[in-house]
């Protein structure tokens, strides 16, 4: 299997991974918090402003460690936590909250592709 054939599937499943979480942490917010409606406008700021480290930073890098069959938890988890590290020179806040997204998506993208492997007789996303 080719690097693109599995980088165009873990897309899919990271972007999927990146819905999931931004609806559980703004429901969780909208749970947690008295305002109404905080929930739903984090949870689509999450989904939109992680679109760009989904797509241009963890799914490569996840695709690359299955292309080498190094995909493990710990550095798909790594992974998924790198990206709060810049935000936390300015908000340790704000690097939280992306740190636990990252890692939400991270895992559910981890457990996606163990649920269904990438293997070249399937032809779905």
């Amino acid at each position: 299997m080719t690097y693109a054939s599995i980088l165009w599937r873990i897309e899919f499943r990271a972007f999927l991974a990146l819905a999931v979480s931004a609806t559980l942490v703004g429901l969780y917010l909208d749970i947690a918090s008295e305002a109404k409606a905080i929930g739903w406008y984090f949870g689509t700021s999450i989904f939109l402003i992680g679109l760009v480290p989904v797509v241009f930073f963890g799914a490569p890098i996840d695709s690359y460690l299955l292309y080498r069959s190094r995909a493990s938890w710990l550095l798909v988890l790594i992974v998924g936590a790198i990206p709060a590290i810049p935000i936390a020179l300015f908000s340790t806040a704000v690097a939280s909250l992306i740190r636990v997204c990252g890692l939400l998506v991270a895992a559910i993208t981890h457990g996606l592709v163990l649920a269904r492997p990438l293997t070249m007789n399937w032809s779905g996303p």
